[in-house]
């Protein structure tokens, strides 16, 4: 997976043939496990693999750069906090 201007481009390997390309231009992080997570600064998306228009997930006004998707998909930690950091964790809607 790889995040450009143009957006995300899947690709296979070891052949580099592209499988999908997605929305979400200038994203700045991602994290694939049952769902593909895109952040753009402040701002974390959920990513469709059929194309359709990522959708913004709630975040607190404050999240830091960084998350983690749990290996099952369902659960996202996040950092959040100005004075003190904190750690979130938010449920990932099922695929």
């Amino acid at each position: 997976v790889g995040s450009a201007e143009q957006g995300i481009r899947i690709l296979s390997l070891p052949d580099c043939a592209v499988i999908a390309e997605l929305g979400m231009p200038g994203s700045t992080e991602l994290s694939w496990s049952t769902v593909l997570l895109a952040a753009k600064e402040a701002k974390l998306f959920e990513v469709p693999l059929d194309g359709a228009k990522p959708t913004e997930m709630a975040m607190p006004g404050n999240r830091k750069n960084g998350f983690a998707l749990s290996p099952s998909g369902k659960i996202l930690a996040v950092t959040a906090g100005e004075q003190r950091q904190e750690i979130w964790t938010l449920q990932v809607s099922p695929p």
